[in-house]
């Protein structure tokens, strides 16, 4: 169906420029908190990495187990679910990666 590659295009597009932006003033406040790239900023850059390295991994993952159950609409539910999904896991994955090493 046309209209939903196109409207999940759209939207996906749109997810990703606000989940950059949120990591952005995310890593922001917590520099301006501590006044150097200390734990907080290391934290925060890290679940950021995370978050964006697992939604697009989780995204790609939930549209093909989508479009293998229900071409069409179950394409664009597996890459919103899957996208999400990942993002969350992602986050706490790069964010426990960062406190392990430094």
């Amino acid at each position: 169906m046309p209209i939903l590659k196109t409207t999940g295009k759209v939207v996906g597009k749109g997810a990703i420029v606000v989940g950059i932006a949120i990591d952005a003033y995310s890593i922001y406040s917590a520099y301006n908190e501590e006044g150097e790239f200390g734990d907080k900023t290391q934290q925060a850059t890290g679940s950021a990495i995370g978050g964006a390295a697992g939604g697009w991994a989780g995204a790609e993952l939930g549209a093909i187990i989508g479009t293998a159950i229900c071409p069409g609409v179950g394409t664009l539910i597996g890459e919103v679910v899957g996208g999400i999904a990942g993002g969350i896991l992602g986050s706490m994955g790069g964010s426990a990666l960062v406190d392990s090493i430094f």
